[in-house]
């Protein structure tokens, strides 16, 4: 039986709280009564991701730059748009 350290069992443990990976993207519509925004990624404008809920205090508009947390990047409902500027 392998047996796992301390250290190898913490981290395994932070990769489920932790996003695995962000992405910058583009707000390209608000949806202000869901409170969730489409998104396309800077890194792949073809694609567009639908309801992407927004974080707490973040206020969002057509054309704004954003941070999307990634927690499962196949399921939108896994992903946070953290802050925009």
């Amino acid at each position: 039986m392998i047996t796992q350290t301390y250290n190898q069992l913490h981290k395994s443990q932070q990769r489920k709280l932790i996003p695995d990976f962000f992405k910058k993207g583009i707000i390209s519509k608000v949806n202000t009564s869901s409170k969730t925004v489409d998104v396309y990624f800077v890194d792949n404008p073809q694609n567009i991701i639908k309801n992407v809920p927004l974080a707490n205090g973040v206020s969002a508009s057509i054309g704004m730059r954003c941070k999307v947390d990634l927690f499962d990047e196949s399921n939108p409902n896994d992903m946070v748009v953290a802050y925009c500027y």
